[in-house]
């Protein structure tokens, strides 16, 4: 165990390292820019979603959620069972979608509080990503695409036949589109589907 927490400390000073290296680099004669803030954390995997207010929300390797004022003080931070690879996602109303390596989906109000939790049959890896509906989509490692209701009850789910590492994209046309080990392309209707090769489509 100390040595991963070596490892992980590591990784951060050589990452904060390389930003105040990048920030002092003068590329083409041109204005280099300066840090503002940093904030310490083994943030190495998701990447951070930022809130109508400014509020900055990323998942750590320590299983936390943690959401940044602006200043880059601490707002507030939630914990999981896993570490957090999952990127967050934002709704309309402020509630913040994550999922975690504990295969759980979370939903969580603007003040960090949980306002529900899904269980799924996988660690999640990808963002969630929320259509006009308010449905969230979510791919996960049990090679499951979930589609779930905004009250965090499941609508539908769908075997891919692979590992869901990437996050789902939604079309104009509402159809969700969603990347798998398995090599097979399908558009789907409330779960019906048809396929060529290679990535996942589904409405």
């Amino acid at each position: 165990m100390s040595s991963d927490k070596s490892t992980i400390s590591a990784y951060m000073i050589i990452l904060l390292f390389s930003m105040v290296a990048i920030t002092s680099f003068n590329a083409y004669g041109q204005t280099p820019g300066t840090l503002k803030w940093s904030f310490p954390g083994s943030f190495w995997s998701s990447s951070v979603a930022i809130g109508g207010d400014g509020t900055v929300y990323a998942g750590a390797s320590d299983f936390n959620l943690y959401a940044l004022n602006p200043d880059g003080t601490e707002k507030w931070h939630f914990p999981t069972g896993s570490v957090v690879n999952s990127s967050p996602s934002i709704g309309d109303d402020g509630t913040i979608y994550f999922g975690s390596d504990d295969c759980n989906l979370y939903a969580l109000h603007p003040d960090g509080t949980k306002k529900w939790e899904f269980l799924t049959g996988g660690a999640i890896f990808g963002s969630p990503a929320i259509a006009a509906d308010d449905i969230i989509y979510i791919g996960t490692m049990d090679n499951i695409l979930y589609a779930i209701n905004a009250d965090g009850t499941k609508k539908w789910s769908f075997d891919t036949g692979g590992m869901i590492n990437s996050s789902a994209a939604i079309g104009a046309d509402c159809t969700v589109y969603i990347g798998s080990d398995f090599p097979i392309l399908c558009f789907i209707k409330e779960n019906q589907y048809r396929g060529v090769n290679s990535i996942f489509g589904c409405r």
